[in-house]
């Protein structure tokens, strides 16, 4: 059975720790943990974008105390993202609950077919976890150039003031082959 920080990190991505991963990208995620801004992972698909960004969630969930705002954090893939803001109905909700998430990840930030409505309140959730200092997570295959050119610009300044750090182009999924 799973612990319970783990229930909404997908299984695929709960195997892998933080020693999985280079010397470099630890210092970096060693640097995020300790100044809860934003972290920004990004690279070419199957460099383990989503891998880290889980593994730093565990790591900050086994580590720390849950928020007095309410639980542990979250980790939204892109595509729950974007339905949520879809409908009508549980968007508001749902965008209110990750905007006051103690850690936040957005996973495959800019890979949804966003619609204007989505892509305004993807920057509203930024900005807002911005504005109040909310440590968040994104994992995109767009460098901060393309995705201001691809989203919004004021959505990847607001990401660029935090740690950046580039996975590459090694596909590890064609690896494992």
């Amino acid at each position: 059975m799973p612990e319970v920080y783990d229930l909404d990190i997908p299984v695929r991505y709960r195997r892998w720790g933080i020693a999985s991963f280079s010397l470099i990208a630890q210092a970096k995620v060693a640097d995020f943990l300790a100044d809860r801004q934003s972290l920004y992972l990004y690279g070419k698909v199957g460099t383990k974008k989503s891998s880290l960004a889980a593994a730093v969630l565990g790591l900050w969930r086994t580590t720390g105390l849950p928020s007095s705002r309410g639980g542990w954090g979250e980790f939204v893939p892109s595509y729950l993202l974007a339905d949520a803001m879809r409908n009508f109905g549980s968007g508001p909700a749902m965008l209110r609950h990750w905007k006051e998430a103690p850690i936040l990840v957005l996973d495959d930030l800019g890979s949804a077919r966003d619609t204007a409505h989505v892509t305004e309140q993807t920057v509203f959730l930024v900005q807002w976890r911005y504005d109040h200092d909310l440590p968040t997570i994104a994992t995109s295959n767009l460098s901060l150039e393309e995705l201001a050119r691809q989203t919004d610009a004021r959505l990847a300044s607001r990401l660029q003031e935090g740690i950046v750090l580039d996975l590459g182009d090694t596909d590890y999924r064609a690896k494992e082959k």
